[in-house]
């Protein structure tokens, strides 16, 4: 069986989907964290990528109009609470060491507020 037909999956390729998560952007590791409920206790964190669609802006950072930091590779991790419609383009292992589960392509930013700055 293939993850994308499992009633545990998040998503399912190809299929527009609305999510709302934590966008962690770090010079090392970015990460879309969704929390998703489980099979039996609890829910889990999955870890996405985002890829901006054709005329979207690429990150949170250029949604909300800001700039990277001038020391980014000795600044911590900035972060934003993120609703997006999105459309899941893949499943597999991406990003460092290849922890994100999913790539997911933004449709839509709906709402970016910095957590972090």
């Amino acid at each position: 069986m293939s993850r994308a037909s499992d009633p545990a999956s998040p998503f399912q390729t190809g299929v527009p989907t609305r999510v709302a998560g934590i966008d962690v952007m770090h010079w090392e590791w970015d990460r879309f964290e969704l929390r998703v409920p489980r099979r039996w206790f609890g829910k889990r964190t999955v870890y996405c990528q985002l890829v901006a669609g054709d005329g979207v802006p690429e990150t949170p950072l250029a949604v909300i109009g800001r700039q990277l930091p001038d020391d980014w590779r000795h600044h911590h991790a900035l972060s934003f609470r993120v609703t997006a419609d999105v459309t899941p383009l893949a499943e597999g292992s991406f990003g460092h060491r290849g922890w994100l589960r999913w790539k997911l392509r933004v449709d839509r930013w709906l709402e970016v507020v910095p957590l972090t700055g």
